[in-house]
């Protein structure tokens, strides 16, 4: 017997446009919705798997994992790289999700990062050309907004807070003025592309000395959950293109998947519909729906039973 966790990282279609997505409206028609979860996509995903929250949300040290590298027990910072954009008044982050980046491209701009911070016990590493970390000396007494976050918005209130905070604001300034000069920017403004003017910097910790998961299996494209998962001890698949496949592979027991794009349109018939139509049949035990709602990630669970019970409202 299996039960599927559905993860949204991206918010749920408002009540106005869930006429389209007929799943997703049957879903959360029956659901029980459970207690809403301030905070950010990043930090529910910490608490699923017991991650402790020390100054800031440690999601740096797990996403390297994700990413191929080494565990280890330094402090290290997701520093990834971004557009600046001048915008009146303001500076609008353009993530690297937004642009091409050879991962050339990134190396020199790492080695051009490292020549300048090593003296300060910064080292910038970049596993991929769109993710980069930073390893420090120790855990900084900050908070900080993550990427997700900060994308599209002023960063000029986002910068990070803390006993620490003014001494990383400057940080923040100094990495803007040595890449605004860089080769490899002038390069790629010359062709037209939007030069890495800044690094941001957010999700600082080091890796504790131990997380748990209750999933038999964790599904995910994401380097975070890979990490997580990885660190736990879970096995960790990519996910597949859609629930048919997905029962095909996975074992009985408890399974999360994490689904990283803004996409409802695929997830609501090629996973919600034939989740849905699994559950009387017994293969299935439960669904579990979370996402981000508004401000907050919400969880939504159907057990089997749940299904007759037409008396009950939309959970969300």
């Amino acid at each position: 017997m299996r039960s599927l966790e559905l993860f949204l990282s991206h918010p749920l279609p408002d009540s106005a446009q869930r006429d389209r997505f007929p799943a997703l409206r049957r879903l959360l028609s029956r659901a029980r919705g459970l207690p809403i979860q301030p905070g950010p996509v990043e930090a529910a995903l910490l608490s699923k798997f017991d991650g402790p929250r020390q100054h800031d949300g440690p999601v740096a040290p797990f996403a390297r994992m994700g990413d191929g590298q080494q565990p280890d027990r330094d402090c290290w910072l997701c520093a990834d790289p971004v557009h600046l954009q001048v915008d009146r008044d303001a500076l609008v982050l353009v993530e690297a999700s937004r642009f091409e980046l050879e991962q050339a491209e990134a190396d020199a701009l790492v080695q051009s990062l490292n020549a300048h911070f090593n003296a300060a016990g910064i080292h910038f590493t970049a596993p991929t050309a769109k993710r980069w970390y930073a390893r420090l000396a120790q855990v900084p007494d900050i908070e900080t907004v993550s990427l997700r976050e900060a994308a599209g918005r002023n960063v000029e209130s986002l910068l990070p807070r803390g006993t620490e905070a003014l001494a990383w604001h400057r940080t923040f300034n100094e990495m803007q003025m040595l890449l605004h000069n860089d080769p490899v920017n002038e390069a790629r403004e010359a062709r037209g592309e939007l030069a890495v003017n800044s690094v941001w910097l957010w999700g600082a910790g080091a890796l504790p000395e131990r997380i748990s998961g209750s999933w038999v299996q964790v599904w995910a494209n994401d380097a975070l959950t890979r990490g997580l998962a990885r660190a736990a001890g879970i096995q960790s698949e990519p996910v597949p293109d859609d629930f048919a496949r997905w029962a095909e592979q996975a074992r009985d027991g408890d399974h999360l998947v994490v689904w990283d794009q803004d996409d409802i349109q695929t997830i609501d018939p090629q996973w919600l519909a034939p989740a849905l139509q699994a559950l009387p049949s017994h293969s299935l035990t439960e669904i579990r729906l979370t996402a981000p709602v508004g401000a907050a990630v919400r969880r939504f669970d159907l057990a089997r039973s749940d299904l007759w019970k037409f008396w009950r409202s939309a959970a969300a």
